[in-house]
Formats: structure tokens, sequence, C-alpha cells
């Protein structure tokens, strides 16, 4: 949807960037997040954020958004039991 809403400086911007990358950084921090992952794997995963992402400020947004995937998938599992009741 962004992609085609944005102005062509936008447009240049998405297209350079890596979505498969930021994808699986979330899902890691997600993992991270939910406590399910091993020290090392949590340490890996806060080098990979901090040496891929320079500004302080982004690192804390994507761990925000990150964070705010748990609870999406909190409630709408929560959600999902109701149907199955």
């Amino acid at each position: 949807m962004f992609i085609r809403a944005a102005n062509n400086s936008e447009k240049v911007l998405m297209k350079n960037f890596d979505w498969h990358f930021l994808g699986g950084l979330l899902q890691d921090l997600y993992i991270v997040s939910k406590n399910q992952a091993s020290q090392e794997y949590k340490e890996q995963v806060l080098n990979k954020l901090m040496e891929n992402i320079s500004d302080k400020e982004l690192r804390h947004s994507v761990m925000v958004y990150a964070e705010m995937l748990k609870e999406n998938q909190s409630e709408y599992l929560n959600f999902l039991k109701g149907f199955a009741k």
C-alpha cells in the first residue's frame, strides 16, 4: 500500500530496502520478546539489530513493533479460542 501512495523518492527507498532482512529480524525479535530464545540467540539478534540499524530511535521503533506483534498474536489467539468452545 505504501509503495503505491509513496512519492518518487520514497519509492526508491522502498525498492532498495531489504524486506526479507527486516521480516527475519522482526521474527527474531518477536521470539526474543516472548522469552523463547537462549541467551546466545538473544545476543546474536541484538547484535544483528545494532550492526544493521545505526539510528537509535529506529532500533527502538523496530523493537517496539516486534513487541506489538507479540501482543497482537496473543489477542488473535484469544479471539480464535472463542470459536473453539
